[in-house]
């Protein structure tokens, strides 16, 4: 990352946030990494798209699974079945939607927004997952590792929620959020 960062012109710590998933970077991030990097599709590391345009392989039924609370963890995921599907540019074919349920994650995510989970991205700290713990309780929310209490910081965006720690060993299951659709 220090090589990366070098190369960019930006400071380490900068760089370093948006890999930690601490921020997200803007604009001026990517237009150095197109002109430092001419060869990299640039649009297709934001948008998880080659060429920036799904094409219409790209575009799958993907079944909505549940209802997921955005509030604390709660028992029952996974109980009522397929709801229906939605059609979506998506490459995993594992993904699944979720309806949300509760106001934790607003604005950010509001009630009765959807979610497309991917089960294949990698953890990275700081993004939005459905999280599955202990006893199949489960919930919708801003996760980040905590490497010196061996926990997960389960972290709402509507200050009127708490945050919650759960020790590592109470985590089934991560999945993460890789776009919100409102309004479909």
């Amino acid at each position: 990352m220090a090589n990366l960062a070098r190369t960019l012109e930006l400071k380490y710590d900068k760089v370093n946030s948006y890999f930690s998933g601490k921020a997200e970077p803007g604009s001026e991030f990517w237009r150095l990494l197109a002109e430092k990097f001419p060869n990299t599709d640039i649009m297709h590391l934001v948008t998880g798209f080659k060429n920036a345009i799904p094409i219409a392989d790209d575009w799958k039924e993907i079944p909505i699974l549940d209802h997921i609370p955005a509030g604390p963890l709660v028992q029952g995921f996974g109980e009522r079945g397929t709801l229906g599907h939605v059609r979506l540019p998506c490459s995993d074919p594992q993904a699944f939607v979720l309806v949300v349920d509760g106001t934790s994650m607003s604005p950010e995510i509001m009630e009765n927004d959807m979610v497309l989970c991917s089960p294949k991205e990698p953890f990275v700290n700081g993004k939005v997952y459905a999280v599955v713990a202990g006893e199949d309780e489960h919930t919708l929310k801003r996760v980040r590792r905590d490497w010196k209490s061996g926990s997960y910081i389960l972290i709402p965006t509507n200050k009127e929620f708490l945050t919650e720690h759960v020790p590592e060993e109470q985590i089934i299951r991560l999945v993460r959020v890789i776009q919100v659709l409102r309004d479909y």
